[in-house]
């Protein structure tokens, strides 16, 4: 007899539904992405669930990761962006460890909207790059690492989330600062003003 598989922890995939809801994708757009019904992505939403399959959160962490840099746009995504801001739902920068159910969500949840700049999407025949997670906070943490495409850019997402700039971002990396502005302008990151900028237009 075949034993059914056992549910695991649901917090990270609850997480992640209502962080692509917060950057604009509508129930129906989760739905074909996810590859899940429309009840099964309200429930979600809702988190009206506690455990999940182990195969439905992986299919949702990988196209979270794909469709987390890709915010829709459009009345459609402006209303539902709106609507998670009214529930409270954090986008994906507030989150460092979006598994983890002790985490906080950083930064207040109404102001936590990604900027909408429309980013090239992917060719459809590219798998996604595979991001090793602890390559990326060893970077973060100073560490002279060679990350791949996705990781550098996980890394500079997730500084840029502490409201560092460019320039320090890029010393973290040990990149040049044009990569980083580059690759945070892909991103849709707005830039923060160093501390001199800001003095000077206080």
């Amino acid at each position: 007899m075949n034993e059914r598989p056992k549910r695991i922890d649901a917090t990270g995939t609850i997480r992640r539904t209502r962080a692509l809801s917060a950057i604009g994708f509508t129930q129906q757009q989760l739905a074909s992405h996810l590859e899940l019904s429309p009840a099964h992505v309200h429930t979600l939403l809702n988190g009206a669930v506690s455990q999940v399959f182990p195969a439905t959160a992986q299919r949702i962490a990988r196209q979270y990761r794909r469709l987390c840099w890709r915010p829709p746009t459009g009345p459609a995504a402006d209303a539902e962006r709106d609507a998670a801001r009214e529930r409270g739902w954090p986008n994906p920068l507030a989150w460092d460890d979006i598994d983890d159910p002790r985490e906080r969500p950083h930064g207040s949840p109404a102001l936590a909207v990604v900027p909408v700049t429309p980013v090239a999407p992917l060719p459809r025949k590219t798998p996604p790059l595979p991001i090793d997670e602890a390559a990326v906070l060893r970077a973060m943490d100073g560490e002279e690492v060679k990350l791949n495409l996705a990781e550098r850019r996980e890394a500079i997402t997730r500084l840029h989330a502490r409201r560092w700039g460019d320039p320090k971002i890029a010393e973290a990396l040990h990149l040049n600062v044009r990569t980083v502005f580059r690759n945070r302008r892909l991103l849709g990151l707005d830039g923060w003003a160093s501390p001199d900028e800001a003095r000077k237009s206080a």
